[in-house]
């Protein structure tokens, strides 16, 4: 259970940040420090109260995408009516558009709450606050005046749409394109990652989007901004018709499932009417105000999980143990992030991100014994699509296929974690074991032993290999790309992309310094639930052909040489 670090954060305004030279600039005279204790007091309540418990639920049930919209986990909507009736979308906005005007230091305090309680639910006011940002920074008065007093008070919520399917990051390979329509735009084109760009919380959604007006300059000095509203607003500033932007699925993710990250399609039939923010060509500069804001939110982001997960570790060893935990903290760093801990500073609960980390403490404390993954259980999984994509370096592929509710696979999951797989050859007295880990079996289950398959330790990298199988690619996983989303299922394949750095090769299949692939008896699925064998007498080679110089073929060439 999340208990808000109430007294933490007031040491940290009284003490450290000297909160009382607040006092001293006009805009918040009327700030004071039994203010803010009333404030924190309260926003803690929420928190606690409200938003903890729907933490476990929420990211258990995850948001779920439909045509009619993105749902999201029971209870969420109703906390998101409690939040905005409680007035915490307003807590440090401009008093000129219906907010309180709190100092960004109390607002900030706040927010590390909503992001310890449950970091699911906190993410779509962060992006409503970037986008008012970005707004009353070069929005026109016209603008601010239809968005913000809704935006603000948390009636409508807000987005930031940058990352295309085709240009990841690199926003000068933005294509979203933006058509001139009267004194306004049409948009088309699509956006990626778009953290609760479609949801049930409130009746409209305000996407910030990077475009490129006809004509405009390539590169990043083309992009402009533009405001897509979901709902039209009509004359009343209440959401009117549906504009032409639609969120067409939404990612399976490790983790946060309660918010929804959405792909966002713009202008599917006459295109997603946009008002231009600002200059033409300048709207990176814009966008930037908004980029800094969840950066800077993010950052907290971090710090309000690491307070949890102390907390959960804490009370966790207390219960377990019946003891008191004693805590010390240590800052991050590149590499190792358990550096401190690793060089002897003594501690009872230790946060571990990555398997290298466990491994430093291992070497150095004998506190761990070093072959700890050894005794996690094991997965395997066939692969029809897997590929040899490289030869200088050895590149492999594997397409990871999503679970009947639309997953990640645990193979794609724990590739993703540990960084290495291995790829294991399927000979003919393996194809039955291979079938058996077809099994749907949950992630704690070792899916080697339920087909009778023995480990074998591999040379290069953590995961073992299948010992009984004639080859093995031991692989450090370099990419995963998202492939694009079926548009009525809304499920997605995975490309994984693994460096191959290590190979076994049973001696029995070396033949004058070669590999025998026939004698293996290799298994290959020729679609269905058909498979075919390769045997010694149905291998053949064939010599490759050569120019003469004359446009024919030198000779002879071709034939069906049997090996």
């Amino acid at each position: 259970m999340y208990r808000a670090p109430v007294k933490d954060v007031r040491f940290v305004l009284r003490e450290l940040v000297d909160e009382s030279a607040l006092q001293e600039c006009s805009a918040y005279a009327d700030y004071s420090p039994d203010l803010a204790d009333a404030v924190l007091e309260e926003a803690g309540k929420f928190a606690e109260n409200v938003l903890d418990p729907l933490y476990k639920t929420g990211d258990r049930e995850g948001a779920k995408w439909t045509p009619e919209g993105v749902v999201t986990p029971a209870g969420f909507k109703a906390a998101y009516q409690q939040y905005v009736e409680g007035g915490w979308p307003s807590l440090r906005a401009s008093a000129h558009y219906g907010g309180q005007g709190a100092p960004i230091l109390l607002g900030t305090a706040v927010e590390e709450f909503w992001g310890g309680a449950n970091l699911g639910f906190k993410l779509c006011p962060m992006l409503t606050q970037g986008a008012i940002e970005a707004l009353e920074f070069k929005g026109t008065d016209a603008q601010k005046d239809l968005f913000l007093p809704k935006m603000v008070s948390g009636e409508w919520t807000g987005t930031m749409n940058l990352t295309e399917p085709q240009a990841g990051s690199d926003l000068a390979a933005v294509r979203t394109r933006a058509a001139p329509d009267g004194a306004n735009y049409r948009l088309f084109g699509q956006k990626i990652f778009i953290t609760y760009g479609e949801h049930d919380f409130a009746k409209n959604v305000i996407h910030m989007v990077l475009a490129r007006i006809d004509g405009a300059p390539p590169g990043v000095k083309g992009i402009s901004l533009f405001i897509v509203p979901k709902f039209i607003p009509g004359a009343d500033g209440e959401p009117g018709a549906r504009n032409d932007v639609q969120c067409i699925s939404i990612e399976h993710k490790l983790g946060i499932h309660a918010s929804p990250t959405c792909v966002m399609a713009f202008g599917q039939k006459d295109g997603a009417l946009g008002y231009l923010v600002g200059e033409p060509n300048r709207g990176l500069e814009y966008m930037f105000v908004m980029m800094n804001a969840a950066r800077l939110s993010v950052g907290l982001e971090g710090y309000a999980v690491a307070e949890r997960a102390c907390q959960q570790a804490a009370e966790w060893a207390r219960t377990h143990n019946n003891q008191q935990v004693h805590i010390a903290q240590s800052h991050g760093g590149s590499g190792r992030q358990a550096r401190s801990v690793i060089d002897g500073l003594k501690a009872d609960v230790v946060t571990l991100a990555l398997a290298q980390d466990i491994d430093g403490i291992a070497e150095r404390s004998g506190v761990i014994a070093p072959d700890w993954q050894g005794r996690l259980p094991h997965n395997a999984a066939p692969y029809t699509f897997f590929s040899i994509a490289g030869t200088e370096p050895p590149i492999v592929t594997v397409t990871v296929l999503p679970t009947p509710d639309g997953r990640m696979k645990d193979t794609g999951t724990n590739i993703l974690h540990s960084k290495e797989f291995v790829i294991n050859l399927v000979s003919e007295d393996l194809a039955e074991a291979m079938n058996l880990t077809c099994i749907d079996a949950p992630a704690d289950i070792d899916e080697m032993a339920l087909a009778g398959l023995a480990p074998a330790p591999s040379i290069k990298i953590k995961p073992p290999r299948v010992a009984r199988s004639p080859v093995a690619l031991e692989c450090k996983h370099w990419q995963t790309i998202t492939l694009p989303r079926h548009e009525k299922t809304g499920k997605v394949h995975h490309l994984t992309i693994g460096m191959v750095v290590g190979v076994f090769i049973d001696d029995r299949y070396i033949k004058d310094g070669m590999v025998d692939t026939g004698a293996m008896r290799p298994v290959a699925r020729i679609g269905y639930h058909d498979y075919s064998v390769l045997t010694p007498e149905s291998v053949f080679t064939m010599k490759l052909p050569e120019l003469d110089g004359k446009g024919g073929v030198a000779g002879p060439w071709g034939g069906k040489d049997k090996v």
